[in-house]
Parts: C-alpha cells; structure tokens; sequence
C-alpha cells in the first residue's frame, strides 16, 4: 500500500508520482501489466457514493480510484465501453466504469 503524506503530495505531484511508479514499475524484465488502485478491488473499504437511479430512488454504491489499464491487469474483461486512459484528466468529461449489478440497477 502506498499512501503519500498530503502535507507533502498536492494532486499534481501525487499524479506525477503514480505516473512515474506505474512507468518504473511496467519497465521490470517480467512485468507484462501495471496499474493502481485505491483502497483496491480486493478490500472491502471502498468510499461510497449515492447515485441517483430511475423511478428517483437513490442507491448507496462502492467505488474506487485506478489507473489506465488496471482492468486488464487484474485480469478483467471489460464487457462493453473503453477503459481509462491518460486523457482522463480532472479537466476532461467525467468518465465511470462500472460492473454488472451496478448497470442492472441504473438502466
């Protein structure tokens, strides 16, 4: 687990930081797929968010922060739509991906 003092990481130099981990990282002899994830796929703590769904109800979901490509590093098939990429920058449009229960649930 990586966790950077924000006293210390402002959001540009944590995204500059991650960038050049995940750039060393992919260059080791062996390593075929690179990514992060925040707090992670694998725990239980993601943050949660409430989303707004049809019929007006609202609905409590998981969710975390990855980089481009930690799909198909943790060996997951993307079913329809485009992973994250490098243009997804807090500028740009906002861009979700999100798995099956949650897309029954919202359309």
């Amino acid at each position: 687990m990586i966790t950077p003092q924000p006293e210390l990481y402002n959001e540009q130099r944590m995204r500059t930081m991650i960038a050049e981990l995940l750039r060393k990282v992919s260059e080791i002899p062996g390593v075929e797929s690179a990514a992060l994830a925040s707090p992670g796929p694998f725990t239980p703590a993601g943050s949660e968010r409430d989303v707004h769904v049809p019929g007006g109800n609202t609905a409590r979901i998981c969710d975390d922060d990855v980089t481009p490509g930690a799909f198909r590093t943790f060996g997951m098939k993307l079913i329809a739509g485009r992973d994250f990429t490098a243009a997804d920058k807090p500028t740009a449009p906002f861009v979700v991906i999100i798995n099956q229960s949650a897309a029954r649930l919202l359309y």
